[in-house]
């Protein structure tokens, strides 16, 4: 049965494909969320002169999502947040990160990614 055996192959090198591909993207712990996966995600408002709230602790495959009030923000790789612009990443593995608004270097946010959801 030819087919089988590169039904078998296709999935093995599809299976290494996606092994690989996770290594690679399990390096990068802040992507920009494309698609909503999650049920979880955090608000953070940014405004000219602080981001309430500048702490969180969320579950590893949580979302934030940065929502400019007022002022012009850069924060998490979004580019240019003018008022009413909002940018949401993903984290993908745990640690403690600290993300500063480029535009206004006193704003900053502490993340903290766990493994599970502590409430």
């Amino acid at each position: 049965m030819p087919w089988l055996r590169n039904s078998l192959i296709l999935t093995a090198v599809a299976l290494v494909g996606l092994a690989v591909g996770g290594m690679i993207d399990s390096r990068k712990s802040i992507q920009p969320a494309a698609e909503e996966t999650s049920q979880h995600t955090v608000h953070i408002s940014l405004f000219s002169d602080r981001a309430e709230p500048d702490a969180v602790t969320i579950p590893v495959g949580s979302y934030l999502q940065f929502n400019s009030r007022d002022g012009r923000h850069t924060i998490a790789g979004s580019g240019e947040l003018g008022p009413g612009v909002s940018h949401r990443v993903q984290f993908h593995e745990p640690g403690i990160f600290r993300l500063v608004d480029t535009q206004t270097p006193n704003i900053a946010v502490e993340v903290t990614v766990n493994e599970i959801f502590e409430q």
